[in-house]
């Protein structure tokens, strides 16, 4: 593969921090489960992951549930924040503050966490009681369900897809970095021919790679973030590139990440596997990248754009 100079300056800062004695990697900390806004919301999510076992990968079922169940409630009520919260009213929003009721939205069809929320946002902006059938979702930590409208309730906000698509950026920005971690750690112990398997070409250019769309896709998640956060009227177009850009540079990134861990990133001990789940899951959910490109080429351009 030819390589430009920006690119070689990446392989060889990548190398340099691969071979050094220690890698510290941030701690995993679990924020306050109630936010006042979005901004906050956004700089929750690109420090959030799903947990990992890393530490102890022959943790048992019950060891799992008691460390995971607290992320999962946390994450379902970020959740209701960056997609439900512009549509409610005061009262609906003050029974999100106290944790009496939780929301989700309908997305094409299929509403995540059907089973554990009270309240859903139809695709026609209408409240419904959560009811419905639970499917199988590639990401379990993540379920959907498709709703069974019954009796619907009008809200006095719109949907505001901006806002959803910033926070899926931001989660996939969030998935990216660990993983790129992960590898970054796992490549800078690992050795072969009594070297740092990081010092080879081959693992260093996909950790460079990998670097290179983390950074692009935490700028376009804060752009996105600070348009939503400011009503600018750049927000659907912020949103629809950061969304596109961030959910395929997170499936690359869990990919890249699988293949420097070599068959150690296939097992399901390992947690690479639940952050590969979480990000196709974002990919897949709503508009897919390419449509939402053509959203972009759509608003630069001033003419319609096929996907």
């Amino acid at each position: 593969m030819c390589l430009n100079h920006q690119r070689i300056a990446l392989s060889r800062f990548v190398v340099a921090w691969l071979v050094q004695p220690t890698f510290p990697l941030p701690s995993f900390s679990v924020l306050p489960s109630v936010y006042a806004g979005l901004p906050q919301f956004e700089r929750f999510k690109l420090r959030i992951g799903i947990p990992d076992n890393s530490r102890c990968p022959a943790l048992c079922g019950n060891e799992q549930r008691r460390l995971i169940e607290p992320l999962v409630d946390c994450d379902r009520e970020t959740f209701t924040l960056g997609f439900a919260l512009s549509s409610l009213g005061p009262e609906d929003r003050a029974a999100v503050a106290a944790g009496t009721t939780k929301w989700s939205v309908a997305v094409n069809g299929l509403v995540p966490w059907l089973g554990s929320v009270d309240r859903v946002i139809g695709m026609d902006g209408n409240a419904y009681d959560a009811a419905g059938e639970e499917l199988t979702s590639v990401d379990p930590s993540r379920p959907l369900g498709r709703l069974d409208a019954g009796d619907r309730t009008s809200l006095p906000g719109p949907r505001d897809i901006s806002r959803a698509r910033a926070a899926m950026a931001a989660e996939a920005v969030g998935i990216a970095q660990r993983v790129l971690e992960l590898g970054i750690q796992h490549a800078s112990t690992r050795e072969q021919f009594g070297r740092p398997i990081g010092v080879y070409q081959a693992v260093s250019h996909q950790l460079a790679n990998t670097y290179a769309d983390v950074e692009l896709a935490r700028s376009l998640a804060y752009w996105a973030a600070w348009c939503v956060a400011e009503d600018d009227e750049q927000a659907p177009v912020a949103a629809a590139a950061a969304k596109a850009f961030a959910a395929e540079a997170a499936v690359a990134a869990c990919e890249r990440s699988i293949q420097v861990h070599g068959g150690t990133g296939f097992t399901w001990e390992h947690p690479l596997h639940r952050f590969y789940k979480r990000a196709l899951w974002l990919y897949g959910l709503g508009s897919p990248p390419a449509e939402l490109r053509a959203e972009v080429a759509d608003a630069v351009l001033g003419a319609p754009v096929t996907a």
